[in-house]
Formats: C-alpha cells, sequence, structure tokens
C-alpha cells in the first residue's frame, strides 16, 4: 500500500513530433514552434538544393520543469505508462538531424524521403535513479499538398533504437539494461494561415516493440506489455516559411 501510494506513472521513450517540411523548391527554410501532450517543439528544415533538404528538431519534455506533470498522451492510451517508486515523470529530451530528398510531383503536391538519427535521454526517480539513454536511427516518408494558405501533410517513420536503461535494484545496487527496440510512427499535420506564418495541429500514433532477452519481469517496467512509450499524441504551434 505504501509503494503504491509513493509510484507514478511515466514514459521513458517520447517520440518526436511528426516534421513534415513538404519542400518544393531550393532555398526554403521552414521553422516550427509548438507544444504538445508532453513536451515542447522545436524543429526546422532547409532545402539546400533543388532535391535534397535538411531537417532538424528537438523535443524537450515538461518534466524537465514541473516534475508532477502527467504525460497525457501516455494517459490516453490505456497500458502506455510504467511504474516508478518514488518518482514523478521522465525529464526526457531528444535530438534529431536528417537528410532526404523531395520530389514536388504536381504543382501543389510534393512527395519527401528522409533518413537520419536521433539522441535522447530521460532520467526520473529519487535522484535521478532512473536513466534511460538511447540513440536511432530511422527512415521517413512524406506525402502531402502544399497552397499558399494550407498545407495537409502526412508521414510514416520506421525507426530502430538501442536503449541503455540505468535502474535501482536492492539496496544502494544499480541495474543496467540494454535493448534494443524497433518503432513505427504514423502522423499528419494541418496548417493553415498566411504565406509565412501558419498554424498548425498534428497528431500522431506510436508503436514500439522492445526485444529484450531473458525474464521480463525482472525489469521494473514490464516492457513485454509496452508499458516504456508513449502512444499517443497531439501537437499545436506556430510555423514560419520563407
Amino acid at each position: 500500500m505504501g509503494l503504491a501510494f509513493f509510484c507514478s506513472c511515466a514514459s521513458m521513450y517520447i517520440p518526436q513530433t511528426p516534421n513534415i517540411p513538404l519542400h518544393k523548391e531550393k532555398g526554403e527554410v521552414n521553422l516550427n514552434i509548438g507544444a504538445n501532450t508532453n513536451s515542447f517543439i522545436f524543429s526546422g528544415s532547409y532545402s539546400f538544393s533543388d532535391k535534397y533538404a535538411l531537417m532538424g528538431a528537438a523535443n524537450v519534455s515538461y518534466g524537465n520543469i514541473w516534475e508532477q506533470y502527467p504525460d497525457l498522451g501516455a494517459l490516453l492510451s490505456p497500458g502506455a505508462e510504467m511504474i516508478i517508486p518514488f518518482g514523478g515523470i521522465f525529464a526526457h529530451y531528444n535530438l534529431n538531424m536528417g537528410l532526404g530528398m523531395y520530389k514536388p510531383f504536381s504543382k501543389r503536391r510534393v512527395f519527401e524521403l528522409y533518413t537520419g538519427g536521433e539522441y535522447g535521454k530521460a532520467v526520473t526517480g529519487r535522484n535521478n535513479s532512473y536513466v534511460n539513454n538511447y540513440g536511432s536511427i530511422y527512415f521517413q516518408a512524406n506525402i502531402g499538398r502544399r497552397t499558399r494558405r494550407f498545407e495537409v501533410g502526412g508521414m510514416m517513420k520506421i525507426s530502430g533504437s538501442y536503449m541503455h536503461y540505468q535502474h535501482p535494484e536492492g539496496a544502494n545496487m544499480t541495474r543496467t539494461d540494454e535493448f534494443p527496440v524497433f518503432s513505427v510512427q504514423t502522423g499528419c499535420v494541418l496548417k493553415t494561415g498566411g504565406e509565412k506564418f501558419k498554424f498548425w495541429f498534428s497528431p500522431s500514433i506510436n508503436n514500439s516493440y522492445a526485444f529484450v532477452k531473458g525474464n521480463y519481469e525482472d525489469m521494473e517496467l514490464q516492457l513485454n506489455l509496452g508499458k516504456f512509450y508513449t502512444f499517443l499524441n497531439f501537437s499545436i504551434g506556430l510555423t514560419y516559411r520563407f
């Protein structure tokens, strides 16, 4: 009973909000700022040629500022939370960089394909005793339609990650579990406003699977039940294109 009182539910892997630039020509810059159900969002992209573009993003979770703020994305998806004794939510951040190609296939329609890498870290618990570091590689496909005042796009992202998870075990002992994770994320974005400034809304769904050897129940997370990642996310923000 005492343990239950001092436990909290959290998610140690928060997929990034989809970045769907929809470039159409060389020299375009696309900047986004916003917030979602668990994080602040900063992302952007630059088309440095008539075929290729760079994109990058950073998500910083509210757990870095408000320790007990819930991950609403986890709360909206039953079973996608884990129990952390004496902990708040994870203070989480991740950084992303990608290189890709874009192909307008009509005056208003665009297809994009990106590949890149991501690094993330999440901490919680007494004296930050629960720590997850991970690196990822990914492939992402975007398709959408752009006009001067309206944009709509969809994406699918396939990624492989390697988790390095440290957590307490017994008195004054720390255990480290390392395991790969396969994830598939789908999402979309809707932007509307002026030619340069637009408001945007973006929902996304993520499914992840951890390949863990041995007895899953030896780990605090019960990874075989998928209780380590955020399944559902909703994002809003402002974009500037020039």
